[in-house]
């Protein structure tokens, strides 16, 4: 017979402490893949509200491809360039008004204005949340610069839609 005095304690020792740490290692695991994946989403979000924006403005300047209708504009509100939409109404001049995409604290928005009228801004949708906007024309070719955050640099998503109506107004020298 074998004397197995504080044998039990020092396995029971050795069991806890192996649990522990395996416990440790299972939670550590755990965490960074939750932090992982939390970071994947965040970005994956920045590319898709960027692309959602660049898409919002490619369509309504494609819509509102008419002669005059579109220019590009100093808003007013933080020195940048906005597009603007005019709609005009020859049998009711008091039906027109303009509609301004332009970028302020981190979101590409859109506010309806009477024609000629500085728009309130504050009252302007959201379209989505981007890092910046850039908007210039030349010669009837709108070019313009979605910027967002991506693996810790920033991103620019450009496009460029050409008018078939022909040159755009611009009365701002571009932004950058």
């Amino acid at each position: 017979m074998r004397n197995e005095k504080g044998g039990t304690l020092i396995e029971l020792v050795m069991v806890m402490s192996l649990l522990v740490l395996f416990g440790f290692a299972v939670y550590s695991l755990v965490c960074e893949g939750s932090q992982a994946q939390k970071r994947l989403d965040s970005e994956k979000s920045a590319e898709t509200n960027a692309r959602v924006a660049a898409s919002y403005v490619d369509v309504r300047l494609r819509q509102n491809d008419a002669g005059g209708k579109i220019s590009v504009e100093p808003n007013g509100l933080n020195g940048r360039d906005s597009i603007v939409i005019r709609y005009r109404y020859q049998d009711d001049p008091d039906d027109d008004y303009d509609v301004w995409i332009y970028w302020a604290n981190g979101e590409l928005r859109e506010v309806l204005s009477m024609a000629g009228v500085t728009p309130h801004w504050d009252s302007g949708n959201d379209i989505a949340a981007v890092d910046g906007f850039y908007v210039s024309v030349v010669n009837g070719v709108v070019s313009f610069t979605v910027e967002y955050a991506y693996e810790g640099t920033r991103q620019k998503l450009s496009e460029t839609v050409y008018l078939r109506s022909g040159p755009a107004q611009s009365a701002g020298v571009g932004s950058e």
